[in-house]
């Protein structure tokens, strides 16, 4: 069975974790590995499923077409991952080298040998947190994000020690989203701006006390693309290239998928010519000036959101 990751983080990061079950029903086991305390994978109940059926509008085919092999995980967790994801149509293939389209692994690194070789077999690696989304979203998680793919390194990004990131106008989902990449990169998040610490602010959109004192103070301003792009390259990256905001982005980005939809349209000989096949998301986008991003991006990390405690310093300037 493959061990836990020792790191600084791991601690701090599954005890911020929200399951999708029950607190009552949960134990999380932990041990030390050089003197460090380390939490294992959230363990269930060995009966758990026996009590808690799936809801009657969970979909029992919405892992269907999934032949999936579990790594990493301890005993007790493993057997309950398996359980759910075949009551819900997924195809346990047994050992990862099988005949899957998905690994799902728990406590292990980007760089393991298990993962590696997957990736180069074309098969999906991602964590157990793929499976929390897409449970708690009625549909697959697109097990390309970031978000799901395993940390290259327990103690994060080189360097991310020393960042302290704020957020603003992000709402609901990616509100956790973007606290959840904060975390995986091994940075500090920051509820409310302090003028005097924080180095960054990911900015939904140019306004709002949070980015004036941001502008007054020199505090780099950057959409959330830059923290997916730091976790895809593993290392921090300059900010040149995401200073737009993430309202501005997002605006560009329905644009960019509405002249996709227009070109299949003219390849396919479509009798509209120039019909825009999804120009109603980018009407909607430009209508939507406080809801945030939560309403139009793809509502992830439900399941699980962090809750960072906010550090109070008297002496330092902060909006909440």
């Amino acid at each position: 069975m493959h061990g836990p990751i020792p790191g600084r983080n791991a601690k701090t990061r599954a005890a911020k974790t929200k399951s999708r079950f029950p607190p009552s029903l949960l134990s999380v086991p932990t041990t030390k590995l050089n003197g460090i305390p380390t939490l294992h994978s959230q363990t269930l109940a060995p009966n758990l499923l026996s009590d808690h059926a799936m809801a009657p509008h969970a979909d029992a085919r919405l892992f269907a077409g999934v032949r999936f092999a579990l790594y990493g995980f301890n005993t007790l967790s493993e057997s309950q991952y398996r359980l759910e994801l075949v009551r819900c149509g997924g195809v346990d293939v047994g050992p990862w080298d099988g005949d899957c389209t998905h690994v799902i692994v728990s406590d292990t690194l980007y760089d393991d040998p298990v993962c590696v070789a997957a990736r180069k077999d074309k098969k999906k690696v991602v964590t157990e947190q793929w499976v929390e989304d897409s449970l708690e979203l009625g549909e697959l998680a697109d097990a390309d994000r970031v978000l799901y793919a395993p940390v290259r390194d327990p103690n994060g990004i080189p360097g991310s020690d020393e960042l302290h990131i704020c957020l603003t106008g992000y709402q609901k989902n990616w509100r956790g989203d973007i606290m959840k990449m904060v975390s995986l990169m091994g940075a500090h998040f920051s509820k409310s701006l302090r003028a005097n610490e924080d180095t960054h602010l990911i900015c939904y959109k140019f306004e709002g006390e949070k980015y004036e004192l941001a502008k007054q103070v020199n505090i780099k301003i950057v959409n959330h693309r830059w923290l997916e792009e730091c976790l895809k390259a593993w290392e921090i990256l300059p900010i040149d290239d995401y200073t737009k905001s993430g309202w501005k982005v997002e605006i560009m980005e329905a644009q960019a998928k509405d002249s996709e939809d227009e070109s299949e349209d003219v390849g396919r000989g479509s009798s509209s010519g120039r019909r825009i096949g999804r120009s109603t998301p980018v009407t909607e986008i430009r209508k939507k000036n406080s809801a945030g991003w939560g309403k139009t991006a793809p509502p992830v990390l439900s399941k699980r959101r962090l809750g960072f405690p906010d550090r109070e310093n008297p002496r330092t300037l902060a909006l909440p």
